[in-house]
């Protein structure tokens, strides 16, 4: 017997096997028990969720040799027939094919007023209705509007707004919904199960999540993972059959986003076209991690249930780090990059100029949200011994604050009064932004052992003279002091002549 594809073997033939549009099945069953059944239905919804499976179901309901009934058989002469596609009374038409209006006229219009040759009813399912023209609509709506009694047509679409009004007017219509990730996972747990194939759990999940929704696109993703692994479904050969990137590639490209680390950046995106992913990939699967990262900061309940604890325990931890505005920023830049992609004769180059300009802002911390609070630690001695406490701190989350910090100087006005002088205008204004200057009150505040109030300002001759003039000047004008005072001041470095020059 010929192979059979997953997505057609387990393709739903009872009302009972539809999964995820509850809504639907009850209104058409009903509709069948009381016999108020439509002449005309129009199914809209995503691709992969079900359109085409429930229209032969209402095929089948009203036709089996037992109905019409809410459940038909799937064993009679009628259902046999229409599951196998071969019931002459029962026409599939492709709308993206068969788009003019003499298709119509010669496969609906002229043959619709005929009597069905064995069944009950004569059923027109019209797929991709969307794609037939002005002049085949127009050629149906008469067909429509004033049917045979032996008539019923059932249009499906993924674009509702294409169906002119005067159609969708004279249709029952019925959306049909996304699969939600658990379902899904279901629903795939099953076949496997029918299979006889092992698998793991987070596969699943990882095909569940880019399926987006789509029973179809999950059963062909895992039929393809099938085919590539050879006795288990497993994360690996889910991300090599599939060609996505790896989460742990993705949680470490955020991480190198955080910490500005342009040189680990390139080496990710290095390392995934090495291994066959195009840049459009990359990008696309970065701003899906990015969009999962919203979804943790925000504490979406509905997003949690798509990963292992543990894993989302990280996306949440990682949110915190990067917060909700800079996550907004990275997603509007990288979706400009993905737009900039498409007519794009290097993507790659593209991505890489996003990424790095991503990098090269500094990223602001956000406050861990519901957390238990952490132990007090214990006051530092002095004010410099907080300030070099506090320094060490800003290392590990702000590298780059903490080195302009580090250039700077802070000395004591008043019991908890502290000025912090820094080197250039530049640093001024970076350390006096809302966030940032909170930021350091905090976390000096916290070092210090108690409420300390911050003034920033930029360090000048007369700043660094006036409180110990004549001992700046014994000290400072002298020797490795003098060269430390300029290149600290003016944020220089020393130039040395190579050994050949000396004497030039």
């Amino acid at each position: 017997m010929a192979y059979i594809s997953l997505y057609r073997k387990y393709r739903a033939q009872t009302f009972d096997q539809v999964m995820g549009q509850g809504h639907i099945v009850t209104t058409l069953q009903n509709a069948v028990r009381q016999n108020k059944f439509s002449h005309a239905y129009l199914l809209c919804g995503p691709r992969g969720t079900g359109k085409t499976t429930t229209a032969r179901l209402i095929a089948k309901a009203l036709n089996c040799e037992n109905g019409p009934t809410p459940e038909p058989c799937d064993e009679c002469h009628f259902c046999v027939q229409i599951r196998q596609g071969s019931c002459m009374d029962v026409v599939e038409m492709d709308a993206a094919s068969e788009t003019s209006i003499d298709d119509v006229r010669g496969a609906i219009v002229e043959n619709a007023k005929y009597a069905p040759m064995e069944a009950r009813y004569k059923v027109y399912i019209i797929d991709e209705a969307h794609d037939l023209s002005a002049k085949a609509f127009d050629a149906l709506l008469k067909t429509i509007e004033e049917p045979p009694p032996h008539v019923v047509f059932i249009l499906a679409t993924t674009e509702f707004n294409k169906v002119p009004i005067t159609i969708r007017s004279r249709c029952q219509r019925f959306d049909f919904h996304r699969g939600s990730v658990a379902d899904i996972v279901k629903r795939m747990e099953f076949v496997l199960q029918s299979e006889g194939i092992e698998y793991e759990a987070p596969a699943l999940l990882a095909i569940a999540r880019l399926a987006d929704g789509s029973w179809r696109d999950a059963l062909t993703a895992l039929e393809q993972a099938i085919a590539y692994s050879s006795d288990k479904v497993s994360v690996d050969t889910v991300y090599d059959a599939l060609g996505i990137v790896e989460e742990d590639a993705l949680r470490e490209l955020v991480d190198r986003l955080i910490e500005g680390d342009q040189a680990g950046i390139l080496a990710q995106v290095h390392e995934q076209s090495r291994r066959g992913r195009e840049a459009r990939i990359i990008a696309e699967s970065l701003l899906n991690r990015i969009r999962s990262l919203m979804h943790a900061q925000l504490n979406v309940e509905t997003a949690a249930q798509q990963y292992e604890t543990p894993v989302w325990a990280a996306l949440v931890e990682q949110a915190r780090r990067v917060g909700t505005a800079r996550l907004l920023a990275w997603w509007q830049k990288l979706s400009q990059a993905i737009s900039d992609m498409r007519v794009a004769g290097a993507p790659r180059i593209v991505l890489e100029l996003a990424l790095l300009s991503i990098a090269d802002q500094p990223v602001q911390v956000a406050p861990a949200v519901a957390q238990a609070p952490t132990p007090a630690r214990k006051p530092a001695g002095t004010y410099e011994e907080a300030w070099g406490a506090f320094l060490n701190e800003a290392r590990q989350e702000k590298p780059r604050a903490a080195a302009q910090l580090a250039a700077a100087r802070i000395e004591q006005k008043g019991e908890s009064d502290f000025t912090i002088y820094a080197g250039n205008a530049r640093a001024v204004e970076y350390f006096c932004k809302p966030e940032i200057k909170s930021w350091i009150t905090e976390r000096f505040s916290a070092a210090l052992g108690r409420q300390a109030a911050i003034e920033i300002v930029q360090d000048s001759a007369e700043a660094v003279v006036e409180p110990r003039k004549e001992e700046v000047a014994e000290e400072t004008l002298e020797g490795d002091r003098l060269v430390k005072a300029i290149t600290t001041t003016f944020e220089g470095y020393e130039v040395r002549k190579p050994s050949g020059e000396a004497g030039r």
